[in-house]
């Protein structure tokens, strides 16, 4: 596989509804379009194909492609599931979950969430994922105005991502408890 461009910014800050919002949302959809043209080359191996689509998924979630991000996420999931990969299972469960979040449909980004939650705690090699499941578990809520429950959530996450040490992580999660002290700040 080429080498990704340096060109393309991935980069993103969180608005007050704690969603990204892309520094760049020209370079990102260049970014997106190089990366479904990476996704059709050939001879890509199966769990390359997944993070690829799971990228796009997620990118184009950002940008509001909608139809090209769950499509890129069913296949990733389709991918995970045939690799019998429950780490990228659970991954690519998050984004759609967020996807469906973002447009709203919470009747399925609920219950999506809280599977995730349960497979990390109940098996040890995905106890990586747990605070980002946490963390996207209270956004999926604070976009539903269940500030107690997001609050859980993201209290949750902001002890699992003190004992991770990670700063960006921390500053994330400590934003979104801000947020829900604070809405609209």
């Amino acid at each position: 596989m080429s080498e990704e461009p340096a060109a393309f910014d991935w980069g993103y800050a969180f608005d007050e509804r704690l969603r990204e919002v892309p520094n760049d949302p020209v370079s990102m959809g260049h970014g997106i379009d190089w990366l479904c043209e990476q996704l059709e080359r050939p001879g890509l191996s199966l769990r390359e194909q997944a993070r690829l689509a799971g990228q796009i998924g997620a990118y184009g979630r950002m940008l509001g492609r909608d139809a090209l991000a769950l499509a890129a996420l069913q296949r990733a999931l389709r991918i995970a599931t045939e690799l019998g990969d429950q780490r990228l299972l659970v991954v690519n469960m998050l984004r759609l979950a967020h996807l469906e979040q973002w447009q709203g449909r919470f009747e399925e980004s609920t219950p999506r969430f809280a599977w995730a939650i349960q497979q990390c705690e109940e098996h040890p090699e995905l106890a990586g994922l747990l605070d980002t499941a946490y963390q996207h578990a209270g956004k999926n809520a604070f976009d539903q105005g269940q500030h107690a429950l997001a609050h859980q959530y993201f209290s949750r996450a902001l002890e699992l991502r003190r004992q991770k040490g990670d700063p960006e992580l921390l500053r994330s999660t400590e934003h979104a408890l801000a947020m829900l002290r604070c809405p609209g700040s």
